[in-house]
């Protein structure tokens, strides 16, 4: 998600048992990131623990690098996807430059536009 606009992301990176609601005035919507942002998360708590559960990975990523990925992938590969899309992309890529990832099969989910 946009840096500091995910309640879950949060409590995941400060290593909190549960959710904590974010300060509705300190999360700031853009064309870009509104999809990813919320002040609160009503299922919140069960996400978390998903990510906990499955050794999964929650991160921040910006609107620009969100944009920035999302022109590379209509120029390099034809598709038309939503900036805010390219967010699991991005950290998946950036896990895999700061600690190489294991050979596998790793899935980032896009949605398209017409």
């Amino acid at each position: 998600s946009s840096y500091r606009k995910n309640p879950i992301i949060q409590a995941y990176l400060d290593g909190l048992p549960r959710c904590v609601d974010l300060q509705v005035g300190a999360v700031q919507e853009t064309r870009v990131n509104e999809p990813l942002i919320n002040w609160h998360a009503a299922d919140g708590d069960h996400a978390l623990e998903a990510v906990r559960r499955s050794s999964g990975l929650a991160s921040y990523v910006s609107d620009r690098g969100m944009l920035e990925y999302a022109r590379k992938l209509r120029d390099t590969e034809g598709l038309n996807v939503l900036p805010a899309s390219t967010a699991g992309l991005i950290v998946l890529l950036n896990q895999h430059r700061s600690r190489l990832l294991p050979s596998d099969r790793y899935v980032a989910i896009l949605t398209g536009r017409k």
